[in-house]
């Protein structure tokens, strides 16, 4: 069996306007404006225009045409399958309608990208990627590479920088008493109470003053010399490695502190106590 025809909507119904005539006289009516209808139904005022106008080759395509006008005469309360009908009349179509809903108008109907756009933003992409595999591969350098050792030199003059600089004497005056030879008056000169303090290990030491202001605080390497300004009696000394510290007044060395890896604090570095557990220090047995 054939399926049934569907009744034909237009039966008794004649006009002469277009559909899209027929669309702006029901607007107009409901005192509505073109943009009023295109926030309604989501369908852009050029597009609704085109079809008040008749210039329906101007819309996207014939299902987005159909969807446009089905919304647009709900919205003004006509019947739309009865102005769908009409439409495809005019349109010299026998195509029985379908039910159809409105898409919503694209917001950029055409989404490709200008060639000389496209070619920046690859252009820039391609500078971000190079930028970043430069900063890795340097990264990786960095942390593969090891940290060069201090050249001797540069120790020597670090020591050189905390020793006081030298003096050169003064003429002495011709002594009348010619049995004193330059010996024997060097020898009776007294003594200046340098303290030198000498690493001969890794050492870690903060110096300070009786008001705790610190006066020296650093790492010596091995061989390295601070030499305590003479005449400061007030300094105390914490030291991270008792047994890398070699403790000299005028030239003659002290006992080591204590051992290897022990901290002590509170060092007093006046000369004349350190003289005094020199004296009263162990002599080591022969």
């Amino acid at each position: 069996m054939s399926p049934k025809s569907k009744p034909d909507p237009l039966i008794g119904f004649k006009t002469d306007l277009t559909v899209g005539d027929i669309l702006r006289r029901a607007r107009l009516k409901k005192k509505l404006t073109i943009q009023d209808v295109e926030s309604s139904i989501r369908v852009s005022a050029q597009h609704l225009t085109a079809i008040e106008e008749n210039r329906l080759e101007l819309l996207p395509g014939r299902i987005y045409a159909l969807g446009f006008i089905k919304a647009y005469a709900e919205l003004v309360e006509l019947d739309s399958t009865k102005l769908l009908a009409l439409l495809k009349r005019q349109a010299g179509e026998k195509i029985a309608p379908k039910n159809v809903t409105p898409a919503p108008s694209p917001v950029l109907e055409d989404f490709t990208l200008p060639t000389g756009k496209m070619f920046s933003i690859i252009f820039i992409l391609f500078i971000v990627v190079f930028i970043f595999k430069s900063h890795y591969d340097g990264s990786n350098y960095l942390m593969e590479e090891q940290i060069p050792t201090v050249p001797k030199d540069l120790i020597t003059q670090t020591t050189l920088l905390s020793k006081p600089e030298k003096v050169e004497p003064k003429p002495i005056a011709p002594v009348n008493n010619t049995a004193s030879s330059l010996t024997e008056f060097l020898g009776n000169a007294p003594a200046t109470n340098q303290v030198v303090l000498k690493a001969i290990d890794n050492v870690w030491l903060e110096i300070k003053d009786s008001k705790k202001v610190t006066v020296f605080s650093r790492a010596l390497a091995v061989g390295e010399e601070y030499w305590i300004p003479v005449g400061k009696n007030d300094l105390t000394m914490t030291l991270g490695n008792a047994g890398g510290l070699q403790i000299s007044v005028d030239g003659q060395a002290l006992p080591l502190l204590g051992k290897t890896g022990q901290v002590i604090r509170k060092v007093s570095l006046d000369a004349e106590k350190l003289k005094q557990s020199l004296k009263i220090a162990p002599k080591p047995a022969m």
